[in-house]
């Protein structure tokens, strides 16, 4: 096993999509830049790190390597296609080396400023025969609001004013470097939903419960199972949603019940058979 303490860890994310690290170790901070020539400490336990945890021969030293663990002060996310800038505070990764994969544990808690902190944990897995790098990540109370504010394709969550909890798988293929799954299955407490892409008025939301997956890149949303509860009304729900630049496309199977026929309007999707909905509310 092996670890090391990290005073202020970078990922840079390129426009390639391809990510760059460095950081800074306690006693480089200390001891100040290395001579000419040197590389720094914080360098040679990242390279050390890396090669013991690649495929080392078998009658190697490091082969007998079965974890390393990293725990970073500050951790900072650099997103050059996105312009996005993430921080997080006391940042721990634990990775473990198997037969043909790299497992690993990560827990971070990003810093949004403002004293608005979100603690996120994560489940990684690294199978080297097809590079794929799967993560699933918990987390509970969640305020979507920040991630709206840095992630572009995400934005509509600004408009999501309620806490969160549960779980996101996401699967990236390294080689390609592209998403290739990304699952949801999250529960929500009482706030507001206000899409108004989507919906004609704010909805206040009792509880929520809703599971699906990204497709398409992206610009698609199926929603396996969605479950909303108003004051007065149940809405529950299957969806697949299209999402264009400027509009929704939405192909729906709901059941409401208890509902005022004058709340109909407030829950019924503007993109959702909008013929029909003019002339029920015309």
């Amino acid at each position: 096993a092996g670890g090391g303490g990290i005073e202020d860890l970078v990922l840079v994310r390129d426009a390639d999509g391809q990510i760059n690290l460095d950081f800074t170790h306690p006693a480089e901070a200390a001891a100040g830049p290395p001579p000419p020539g040197e590389e720094p400490l914080a360098g040679r336990l990242l390279d050390r790190a890396l090669a013991l945890l690649s495929d080392p021969p078998a009658d190697s030293t490091i082969s007998e390597l079965s974890r390393v663990g990293i725990q970073a002060s500050s951790l900072t996310l650099h997103d050059e296609p996105t312009g996005g800038n993430w921080h997080a505070v006391d940042s721990r990764l634990l990775l473990r080396r198997d037969v043909g994969r790299v497992t690993g544990d990560l827990q971070i808690n990003l810093d949004f400023g403002a004293d608005r902190r979100t603690a996120l944990k994560a489940a990684a897995e690294y199978r080297r025969d097809d590079k794929r790098l799967a993560l699933n990540f918990g987390f509970a109370g969640l305020d979507p609001a920040p991630f709206a504010e840095r992630l572009p394709r995400l934005h509509e969550l600004a408009g999501v004013n309620l806490p969160l909890s549960g779980e996101v798988n996401v699967a990236i293929l390294i080689d390609q470097n592209r998403l290739s799954d990304v699952a949801f299955n999250l529960t929500g407490g009482k706030g507001e939903i206000a899409l108004p892409k989507l919906l004609p008025a704010p909805v206040k939301v009792a509880s929520l419960a809703i599971k699906g997956a990204l497709v398409d890149s992206g610009h698609g949303i199926v929603i396996d199972s969605l479950a909303l509860k108003t004051d007065r009304v149940a809405l529950s729900a299957r969806a697949t949603i299209d999402r264009e630049p400027d509009a929704f496309g939405i192909q729906a199977q709901a059941t409401l019940t208890d509902l005022p026929f004058e709340q109909l309007r407030q829950l019924w999707p503007i993109a959702l058979a909008p013929d029909a909905r003019d002339w029920i509310f015309t």
